[in-house]
């Protein structure tokens, strides 16, 4: 371990925060801070200490180059621990980890860290996990052992954001990065065999690797095919088995390094100084209430452009080759939002539950959205692994101790509730093994026909249940299949169509008749379709045993004149649709039902209560301490004391609705800070208007009464007022906010024009001493 790092300059801060508690490390990638910091850290405690690292090919890779700056072997001082696969020792005390493996140890033996040390490391790529352990492990540190000492580690990151909310202070490390040159191209990246043919002609000229940044593993099998039989090639994908091994770079010969964005910043390769870049990476967005995957490409981040240029000057001067426009560079976001905000939460709500937090209990960088949190909430509560409260049940626990997929884990438990786990496990194994469902499990009854690689993961799922695994089995029953995947219950209303159990239209190929029950398996989101690519059909009989037809009436004004209607349906699925004539009950039920839906678009807004929104609006955009305006999901608290006396919705006063929620003094508040009505220079009292949205405010008025007017009059709350002046007809003549250029500039031009065609109105040479009115020149003469 000689060679002398940037990360070195900043040793002794480091290790002077520790003793303090931590401290948050921005440095950039190649500084050194992932296989340096650690054994700094090693030399203080005797204590264990965690590195955190997203990708489980980088742990691998990290606790191999830690262990060689030792001089020793993985599984000695230094181990990973990974899910099904593990190195440690006696004496290992440095624990490379993912941030899911840390999070399972920390749910369940919670007592390992004690005055441990945790290294968050690649923080800036913020995971759903790395948010969750920030949050528990905070909470764990200050309440119930400040000797956890915590670093986090990160190449980009909204440093002083983070530092703020952690109380942690913060090291920089400048790094050193040689010159590279970057380049654009605007390519077709769609077009592998021109990439291919781009990154060919870019290896032939240089004497070391060229990196690759592709987008995912369909790319880079692509541009494989594409690419010479004679070019050496080097595959970096997080979902490899084997890390390959990059030592083995500096004696190769010049290879192409195809990679996703693992290679950012997690691992580090000897003579790479050219790279190209593709400048798309994937991501999985999960549907909140289907909880199905769909797998998405997106631009990078001028943050992630950045850390992929700076992989060609980590060891010399660079070139790196960007597959865009410059204008498309200026385009890319600084950063990509954390995953938070727009994955599926249901294992992080239920790991929150099994912790015995919620989620107002934890101190989130950012909170997650209402909207998934609910959704999460909801399919939990179905499945019984919480309570309607959100208190973990056995089921929930049982689900966090085996450590699959939310849906899978409740799949796998359900049916060992039924006695026919193992034939669970290898429908479980189909699917997770991504092989073809050949086979009937509702009569199957023996694996030996089965693929290797599906008895390979039915041994492993078996082991979580601490099941013996066999290859002879009882099928499984529909009743138990159903139940276990009720929210994938799917019925076929049309020969091409078909609707899943929470009303989002599926597709397959299966050609079921219309009427047939069936279970989606596996698929992916397409848009706001499903695409199923695995299912089972399941009789009528079954499907409706364990979820029944109910009744309903719905609201739905477009209907009118008979806007409500009977529906019979299983869930969102519709099997029927009637007008009918509601009673009392049933037609506040379905006025309910679409309030909830619909929040404030469920009301007509008549113009007095669309004023009086303005005018709220408005104020809370200028003072902090106004009351918000209602969220969507209290619309219906509000509406509902107001709801039984109505023959119609349309019926409904929301001034009534706001009025009650304001209280009397908000109502005088707003009546006095945001009045409704003007009194204009001329005495009259004229009606303004509330543009919240430009945080504006108009009256309009004859030119005539505003003489008099030297600076622009404002309401109470501090808003000016611009005044829209007319002709004596009405005609528009001009807006006005800066009177002193009005009267001396415009005002003489439209005197000019309209005093002869309104000679019965007054025109005066001074408008400023000249007294505002709305009368004609004979009746100011002539007051009688």
């Amino acid at each position: 371990m000689n060679d002398v790092l940037p990360v070195e300059a900043i040793r002794q801060k480091v290790i002077q925060a520790w003793h303090q508690g931590g401290c948050i490390v921005s440095a950039p990638p190649g500084s050194g801070k992932t296989t340096r910091i650690p054994l700094w850290l090693l030399e203080q405690s005797e204590r264990p200490i965690y590195l955190l690292i997203p990708k489980r090919i980088a742990v691998k890779l990290a606790a191999d180059q830690l262990a060689r700056n030792l001089g020793e072997t993985v599984g000695q001082r230094v181990g990973y621990r990974l899910r099904n696969d593990s190195k440690t020792g006696a004496a290992t005390r440095i624990i490379v980890t993912t941030y899911g493996s840390f999070l399972r140890l920390l749910l369940n033996e919670p007592d390992q860290m004690a005055q441990s040390t945790i290294i968050l490391d690649e923080f800036h790529e913020r995971s759903v996990d790395q948010d969750l352990v920030c949050a528990l492990v905070n909470q764990y540190h200050d309440g119930l052992d400040d000797s956890v000492r915590r670093v986090i580690m990160s190449a980009t990151l909204d440093i002083a954001r983070v530092a703020e909310q952690l109380s942690l202070p913060v090291i920089e490390s400048q790094g050193f990065s040689h010159p590279v040159q970057v380049d654009y191209q605007k390519t077709d990246v769609k077009r592998s065999d021109q990439v291919a043919q781009l990154i060919h002609r870019n290896w032939l000229a240089n004497a070391d690797h060229v990196l690759v940044f592709c987008p995912g593993m369909g790319e880079i099998r692509a541009i494989e095919r594409n690419l010479p039989a004679s070019c050496p090639i080097v595959i970096l994908h997080g979902k490899l088995s084997q890390a390959p091994d990059l030592a083995a770079l500096n004696d190769a010969p010049p290879s192409i390094i195809l990679a996703t964005n693992i290679a950012e910043s997690s691992i580090t390769l000897a003579r790479v100084h050219s790279v190209i870049d593709l400048g798309q990476e994937r991501y999985v967005s999960l549907h909140p209430v289907t909880g199905l995957a769909e797998l998405k490409t997106r631009r990078i981040s001028q943050a992630s452009a950045k850390q992929r240029t700076g992989r060609a000057g980590r060891l010399g001067p660079g070139h790196s080759l960007r597959l865009w426009s410059r204008d498309q560079q200026a385009e890319l976001i600084a950063h990509q939002p954390a995953e938070l905000s727009y994955a599926d939460l249901t294992e992080t709500y239920l790991q929150c539950a099994f912790w015995g937090a919620d989620r107002a209990d934890l101190d989130w960088l950012e909170q997650p959205p209402t909207g998934r949190w609910r959704a999460a909430h909801n399919r939990l509560v179905a499945w019984g692994a919480i309570d309607p409260n959100g208190q973990i049940r056995a089921h929930g626990k049982l689900m966090v101790n085996v450590g699959l997929e939310p849906w899978l884990g409740h799949f796998l438990i359900t049916a060992q509730s039924f006695d026919c786990l193992s034939a669970a496990i290898y429908l479980a194994a189909h699917l997770s093994s991504q092989e073809a469902l050949q086979y009937d499990p509702f009569s199957q009854r023996s694996a030996r026909s089965f693929k290797p690689a599906v008895i390979a993961e039915a041994q492993k799922l078996a082991q979580r249940f601490n099941q013996p695994h066999v290859l002879q089995f009882e099928p499984i029953t529909e009743p138990a299949l159903i139940q276990a995947l009720a929210d994938r219950l799917v019925y076929q209303l049309q020969s091409e169509r078909a609707i899943l159990i929470s009303g989002t239209e599926v597709r397959s190929k299966a050609h079921f008749k219309v009427g047939q029950w069936w279970l989606l398996l596996d698929g992916i989101r397409s848009g706001r379709q499903i695409l199923a690519s695995a299912w089972l059909a399941v009789s009528t009989e079954a499907a409706l045993a364990q979820r029944p037809i109910k009744e309903r009436t719905e609201f739905d004004p477009s209907l009118a004149p008979k806007p409500f209607r009977k529906i019979r349906a299983v869930g969102q699925i519709r099997l029927s649709s009637q007008p009918c004539t509601p009673s009392r009950e049933e037609k506040i039920s379905a006025w309910v039902a679409y309030i909830e839906t619909h929040g404030e678009q469920a009301f007509t807004w008549s113009k007095a209560s669309a004023l009086l929104r303005q005018r709220w609006l408005l104020l809370s955009g200028n003072q902090a301490s106004w009351l918000s305006w209602p969220k969507q999901d209290q619309w219906l608290d509000l509406s509902l004391p107001f709801l039984n006396g109505l023959g119609q919705l349309h019926e409904l006063s929301m001034v009534a609705v706001l009025n009650q929620y304001m209280g009397y003094a908000n109502q005088q508040t707003l009546n006095r800070l945001c009045p409704d009505h003007w009194c204009a220079p001329s005495g009259r009292s004229v009606p303004l208007t509330y543009d919240p949205v430009h945080g504006q405010i108009q009256a309009q008025l004859k030119l005539q009464e505003a003489f008099g007017l030297a600076t622009a009059p404002t309401i109470p709350a501090g808003v000016p007022i611009r005044l829209a002046l007319t002709a004596p007809n009405g005609r528009p003549v001009a807006v006005v906010t800066d009177w002193s250029h009005f009267w001396l500039n415009i005002y003489p031009q439209i005197r000019k024009e309209l005093r002869g065609r309104y000679a019965k109105h007054p025109w005066p040479d001074d408008p400023l001493t000249f007294k505002a009115t709305a009368k004609t020149a004979r009746q100011i003469r002539n007051p009688s």
